[in-house]
This record gives C-alpha cells, sequence and structure tokens, in this order.
C-alpha cells in the first residue's frame, strides 16, 4: 500500500485509532476486515485528466457526498466490503486536485475562486467532509468488531493570526508633507496630523492596533492556556506589486514591532508577498530576509491575499523550510476548502508524494464576511456564519483558525470587524467553560 493511501487511512481513523489501520484495505481483493474498493480515479489513463472530475449530482452515502466509488456497502462473513471510494474522495480534496485540473476557475487577481470550486457547486462546502468520512470508517470498524475511539468534542487548537499588509498610515517625510500641504491648500482640518503620524505612528495612527489585539488575543489565550491557544502575526518581508505594502523596508521599525510582539510570546511568520505568488521562487528569498530582520528561523508561512496559485508551488515552500502553511481557504466564500478542519500533511498530487508540509485550513477570514466583492453579510449574518463554523469544527476536534488584520478593527473603522472579532473571542471563552 502507498505511503499517501496509509497517511489517508490514519488521517480519517484520528490519532486515537492509528493502531487501526491495518484492519483496512484499499485494495480490489484483500483479507482485511474493512476493505475499500479503489475506484478508477487513479487509472493511469484516467489520472490528471477531465475524465477525473466527480460528476454533479453526487451519490451519498448515508447522507455524506462521495465524489468517486458508489454507495454499495456488502457484508461477506466477517468482512465489509465497501464500494464508496472515500480513499479517493479524501484524496482530491486534502491535495487541492481540482485546481491542477481546472486552470480557468481564476479570479481577477489570479486566485481561484470559491463559489465556483466543486464543493460549492455541490452544496458541501460548509461541511467538513472528509471528517465525515472518518466518523463512516470508525463506524465501519464497530460493526466489525473492534473497539474504536471517536474523536474528543471541542477544539484541538485556537490559532488567532492576523496578517500585518500595513503597520502605518504615513510611510515617509515626503508623504507627511504632500499630505500637509494638500490639506492646507483644501482648508481641512487637523493640517499637521501626518506629521503626528509619522512621527508618533505607535500612539497617534489608529491601524496600529496591536497592543489592542493582543489584549483581546491574551484573555482567550489564560483561559485556554498557551498549548491550546496561539497567536500568529505574519510579517512581509518583499514584494512589489501595487498590492504589496512595502513596509519591511523601514527596517527599524519592523524590527521594533517585532520585538512588541515576541514579547507578547506571539509566533511570527513570513506573510509570503503578492508578487512570490506570482513568482513563487522567490519564497526562500523573502524567508531569509525575515529571517534576518527578525534574527530567529520562520517556519510558517500565509499567502498575502490568500494567493496560493498552484498546488505543486508548495514545493518551493517546502524547500525553503517552511513546515506550516495557513493560506487554504477561499477568499470571496466560508467553507472547509481542504474538506476538513484539521491540519493536514499535504500530499503532491501530480507526484502523489507525502510531504512534510502541514497545512491548516482557515475557518474564518473577516474580509471574506465584510467586503462588497465577497460574501457582504450584516453584522448579525457574519456572526452566524461564524458560530455555525466554529459549532462544526467543535463537533470534529478540529483547530480555529481565525485571520483578523490589524487595518481592519481600527476605531476609526465604519465596518463591524472590531465588534465581531470580540464577539467570536466572547464564544470561544464560553465553549471552554461549557
Amino acid at each position: 500500500m502507498e505511503d499517501f493511501v496509509q497517511y489517508i487511512i490514519g488521517f480519517l481513523l484520528g490519532e486515537q485509532n492509528s493502531h487501526l489501520a491495518k484492519n483496512v484495505a484499499y485494495a480490489n481483493e484483500s483479507k482485511a476486515p474493512i476493505v475499500i474498493i479503489p475506484s478508477n480515479f487513479f487509472d493511469k489513463n484516467i489520472y490528471m485528466t477531465a475524465d477525473s472530475m466527480p460528476q454533479i449530482p453526487l451519490k451519498e452515502l448515508e447522507g455524506v457526498p462521495l465524489l468517486f466509488g458508489n454507495e454499495k456497502i456488502l457484508k461477506v462473513g466477517s468482512q465489509i466490503i465497501v464500494e464508496a471510494d472515500i480513499i479517493a474522495s479524501t484524496f482530491f480534496l486534502i491535495t487541492r486536485y481540482e485546481e491542477c485540473i481546472d486552470k480557468k476557475n481564476r479570479d481577477k487577481y489570479g486566485r481561484i475562486i470559491g463559489r465556483r470550486s466543486l464543493p460549492y457547486r455541490a452544496g458541501f462546502l460548509m461541511r467538513p467532509i472528509v471528517d465525515e468520512y472518518g466518523k463512516l470508517l470508525r463506524k465501519w470498524l464497530r460493526e466489525a468488531g473492534m473497539t474504536v475511539e471517536d474523536s474528543a468534542l471541542g477544539y484541538k487548537h485556537i490559532y488567532l493570526t492576523h496578517d500585518v499588509d500595513q503597520i502605518w498610515q504615513i510611510d515617509s517625510l515626503y508623504h507627511a508633507l504632500r499630505t500637509l500641504i494638500k490639506r492646507v491648500v483644501y482648508r481641512e482640518k487637523n493640517v499637521f496630523e501626518s506629521l503626528k503620524l509619522l512621527c508618533r505612528y505607535e500612539k497617534y495612527d489608529d491601524i496600529y492596533t496591536f497592543p489592542w489585539l493582543i489584549e483581546m488575543d491574551n484573555s482567550v489565550e489564560r483561559l485556554w492556556g498557551s498549548d491550546k491557544c496561539t497567536k500568529v502575526y505574519f510579517i512581509k518581508a518583499g514584494g512589489k506589486s501595487e498590492l504589496d505594502n512595502r513596509y519591511y523596508k523601514r527596517t527599524f521599525r519592523v524590527k521594533k514591532l517585532l520585538r512588541f510582539l515576541k514579547k507578547d510570546g506571539a509566533i511570527i511568520g513570513l506573510h509570503l508577498s503578492f508578487s512570490s505568488g506570482q513568482r513563487p521562487e522567490k519564497t526562500d528569498k523573502e524567508k531569509r530576509k525575515l529571517e534576518k530582520i527578525f534574527k530567529e528561523e520562520i517556519k510558517w508561512n500565509r499567502n498575502h491575499y490568500l494567493y496560493s496559485r498552484n498546488p505543486e508551488d508548495m514545493e518551493y515552500l517546502i524547500a525553503a523550510g517552511v513546515t506550516d502553511d495557513f493560506t487554504m481557504g477561499y477568499a470571496d466564500v466560508l467553507g472547509f476548502r481542504l474538506g476538513t478542519c484539521r491540519a493536514v500533511r499535504w500530499i503532491n498530487p501530480f507526484t502523489k508524494q507525502l510531504t512534510s508540509l502541514m497545512l491548516h485550513p482557515l475557518s474564518i477570514m473577516e474580509c471574506t464576511l465584510h467586503s462588497k466583492q465577497y460574501m457582504y453579510l450584516s453584522e448579525e449574518e457574519a456572526y452566524d456564519k461564524a458560530s455555525k463554523m466554529l459549532d462544526l469544527i467543535k463537533e470534529f476536534y478540529g483547530e480555529v483558525v481565525l485571520l483578523w488584520h490589524n487595518t481592519s478593527v481600527s476605531l476609526s473603522s465604519t465596518g463591524y470587524q472590531r465588534k465581531l472579532y470580540k464577539k467570536i473571542l466572547e464564544k470561544l471563552m464560553l465553549e471552554k467553560n461549557i
């Protein structure tokens, strides 16, 4: 049995049942108690062609959408023979296989569009069906007479993450003076505000919200404990596109922020630029740049704009020494892009090689909820959607990965993101006490 198949079986069973993996075979014939019959998905004449794509409407097995195989289950003596190919179905989702076949499903930035994805079109994007497959597999093992442990309820881990796209509004004396002159010409108020923002940005610039974020996040960390709750700030170290703020060039200021965040116990990750999303061979250069500024090794990453262009580009993360990636969510719609709410090792769909890179599914990004170009929800609708997501993660003992930008929680913002973040954190704290 190939390594990636063994890994998928173990992943579906859960760590608590890893010793039972030997009782599951992925083969046409086997003496194992549970035999999962392979579909034609991995056939060499089918794999990586349009013919390998699941057909909508999908079949269902006990109410769970099935991408490959059929819903037929046979009991032959002491064996359970399953024609539902949950191995290929899981592989399809956790590898981002669809994105290798459908290269046209892109927005104006070149990102995959969630609303055109198979999970969305088939109606299961808001369900972690890979984890539901695991529940089915554990049930079959019980029916075969084995003692199987279900996963615990609750959150395995909470990651409170923040993408730092911008630290200050005024980035140079030239910028400050140009703003000052403009306000004088147009007789605007607060003529000297730009100079204050330049010289005392930590005090006067309202997008410098890091003290507030730390205060909010610490309230969760104190309750859950640092072993269950982690604060992460993803910092830029490159990028030349119009979507990349170049604050990393103000090295002294960036170092000052990093010292502030590190003192609070936060993890520093790389916020890979949009430019590097377009040319992933730049990944190593940006990572080394941030390590030079931070003077520590960087192992975690999230792509700016969630711009993880192609699955194969992840090989550049691995080559650069990145161990964990937190990019995996759609920008335009909430849901389980990888089909799971648990961290999963990435399998390269082209080589079928099990890699060292751990993917952490993104649970909720504030921009997805409120932006006009995305879901454009009211505050009440956004909280309801976020709560549903958290409840699903709790059911399958998954990871909560929140993404809130420091700019979205400024006091001058007209949006609801500051209040929403506080409400979601309050829900997480309440869950701990239940």
